[in-house]
């Protein structure tokens, strides 16, 4: 009596997958399906990216050069340079709980903080995007302790 071999099933799927596999690779390096080579194209020229912000120098801060700070309120943030001058660092959006625990942390990137592309993080651990500087009008400095 002839017995007939029958694969089990997880082998009929393995052997099946084999074979998908197999047929994708030779897509994928040139050879069609008829097993003529197929011509190389040549690769379309890329176009810059567009909507990319880039921070704009002037909008930097250099994290050096911050001897301290006072929170103002939950959007507002008054730095104090070695300089002497002042900047004011206007976050996007309120920002819960930054007045009351008057403390915040940041990770400078090439050992600047920039709008729009830096973040502060409040001592609850709540991430808060950088709006802008701008320098602190005259008539509202306050004096260094």
């Amino acid at each position: 009596m002839l017995t007939q071999f029958i694969a089990p099933a997880y082998v009929r799927f393995i052997a099946g997958f084999l074979l998908v596999l197999t047929a994708f690779s030779w897509a994928g390096n040139g050879v069609q399906a008829d097993g003529s080579v197929a011509p190389i194209k040549k690769p379309e020229p890329t176009l810059p990216l567009k909507n990319v912000k880039k921070p704009n120098i002037s909008q930097c801060v250099e994290t050096d050069q911050i001897d301290r700070y006072t929170v103002e309120d939950d959007q507002t943030v008054r730095l104090f340079l070695k300089t002497g001058d002042q900047q004011i660092m206007l976050l996007a959006r309120h920002c819960p709980q930054l007045q009351f625990h008057g403390y915040f942390s940041y990770t400078p990137v090439d050992g600047k903080l920039c709008a729009s592309t830096g973040k502060i993080k409040t001592r609850a651990g709540l991430l808060c995007q950088i709006k802008r500087f701008t320098p602190a009008p005259e008539h509202t400095v306050a004096q260094k302790e």
